[in-house]
């Protein structure tokens, strides 16, 4: 068996082509209507990963063209990991990551500073001032290395909360969700016609068809703010539901992870002992 992060297995669904995609099945125990065909193959895609992996495979997975690699991070373009044993100290360890210095990129040594940082990322367990003295006389530039960590942010708190712990907490966005669709005559409005569709409000272009009787400004506000405190919280928290449900420990067998593009940990390879 393998076993891969959480994090690692949402990020599959970024490498997805879902515009053709025709899935079928039920998002939850009880009907939302505010999804767009989009977001609901989204999550019932996840929704098959974690339960019928090789089915995934087979009926789903067409990945989108690989992005290139933005040379933005210390750790960007790689494959991900999967992990031999549920131990391993990888597996559990906390999301981190380095922005790499906007003056290093302009020099055109970011590819430099990038290798460079990863053979000497044992200094981050030791004293950090060390670690930015040799960044310094490495690449002729200061920094203090809490401007450019960037560690995992969002709803880390419900990872590992129980399966009746999340149906209350969705239920509970879903009433506040109705609530907010009522609570005025310009937000049943605006969410009658376009909840469905909250990317508008990124769009610098004009809405087209907006009958709502509210200006483009209001409308983008309305649902920006729906998409914040309503449709992305229950969008995380349906995943993690699924998860916790059909695949707690996100357990599968390698050869599958392989075809997803993860590649084996080399931390863990020599401990799975048969």
């Amino acid at each position: 068996m393998a076993y891969i992060t959480k994090a690692n297995s949402k990020k599959i669904l970024h490498k997805l082509n879902l515009k053709n995609a025709n899935l079928k099945g039920t998002i939850y125990e009880k009907p939302i209507y505010f999804f767009s065909k989009m977001e609901e193959q989204s999550l019932l895609a996840y929704q098959m990963f974690v339960k019928e992996p090789q089915k995934f495979i087979t009926e789903v997975y067409q990945r989108v063209p690989i992005k290139e690699d933005t040379m933005t991070y210390v750790f960007e373009g790689e494959a991900p990991c999967y992990h031999n044993v549920p131990y391993c100290e990888r597996l559990h360890a906390d999301y981190c990551n380095f922005r790499i210095p906007k003056e290093i990129i302009e020099k055109g040594e970011g590819l430099r500073f990038r290798n460079w940082f990863k053979a000497n990322l044992y200094l981050l367990d030791g004293d950090r001032s060390v670690l930015e003295m040799r960044i310094n006389i490495a690449f002729g530039v200061n920094i203090h290395l809490e401007d450019i960590v960037c560690k995992n942010s969002g709803y880390v708190a419900i990872d590992n909360l129980p399966l009746n712990k999340l149906v209350e907490m969705i239920n509970k966005k879903l009433d506040g969700a109705s609530r907010f669709y009522y609570a005025s005559a310009k937000n049943t409005c605006i969410l009658k016609r376009f909840s469905k569709l909250t990317f508008l409000a990124h769009r610098l272009i004009p809405i087209q068809n907006n009958d709502t009787g509210y200006s483009d400004e209001e409308v983008k506000e309305l649902l920006a703010q729906y998409e914040q405190e309503f449709k992305k919280p229950i969008i995380e928290l349906l995943q993690n539901y699924y998860r916790v449900k059909y695949n707690p420990e996100l357990e599968m067998e390698g050869f599958l992870l392989e075809q997803l593009g993860f590649k084996q940990c080399q931390h863990c390879k020599n401990e799975f002992i048969f």
